[in-house]
């Protein structure tokens, strides 16, 4: 699977990771959050002349890969099924290093669970962002700030009579 790597103060680097038939946590294919969250700290990896490298997830700062690898279909399924527990916010984060990243998080939690801040300390080590076509997996280790977007209000001009 094709992802963008990037490490604090290194350039972006494209490498493949490998991801699994079965998830062990959930019905279908491992996703990279699926592998970012797992247990083991090192994964296997190949850099564009196919060379094989371990990363460190803790080492890494931010993992972007095709929103529909991350996004499953299944998953839309559960949040159009869970509709009442479902959150969409728009964030912007900055790392420890100054990079600035927005996107928007969508999560399930119970309905006195729906804080930011509730999502942001679950035991998940990578923070998942949605971009566009793009997936953003984020070390929470490395996020220095994060924060709502300001919500952008659209003055409507009233007609005279």
């Amino acid at each position: 699977m094709p992802v963008t790597v990037t490490f604090p103060g290194k350039p972006a680097v494209q490498v493949k990771i490998f991801l699994g038939d079965c998830a062990q946590t959930h019905a279908g294919n491992e996703r990279p959050s699926d592998l970012l969250n797992g247990s083991d700290s090192f994964f296997p990896a190949t850099d564009t002349q196919d060379g094989i490298m371990f990363i460190h997830r803790d080492a890494l700062s931010l993992l972007s890969v095709n929103a529909g690898i991350e996004f499953h279909e299944e998953v839309y399924r559960a949040e159009t099924v869970a509709t009442r527990q479902s959150a969409r916010i728009d964030v912007e984060v900055e790392l420890e290093d100054g990079t600035r990243i927005e996107g928007i998080m969508s999560y399930l939690m119970p309905e006195n669970q729906r804080r930011l801040q509730d999502v942001l300390n679950l035991e998940d080590r990578f923070l998942i962002l949605r971009d566009g076509d793009e997936a953003l997996l984020i070390n929470k280790r490395r996020i220095a700030r994060i924060a709502p977007k300001p919500v952008q209000v659209q003055e409507i001009a009233v007609g005279e009579d």
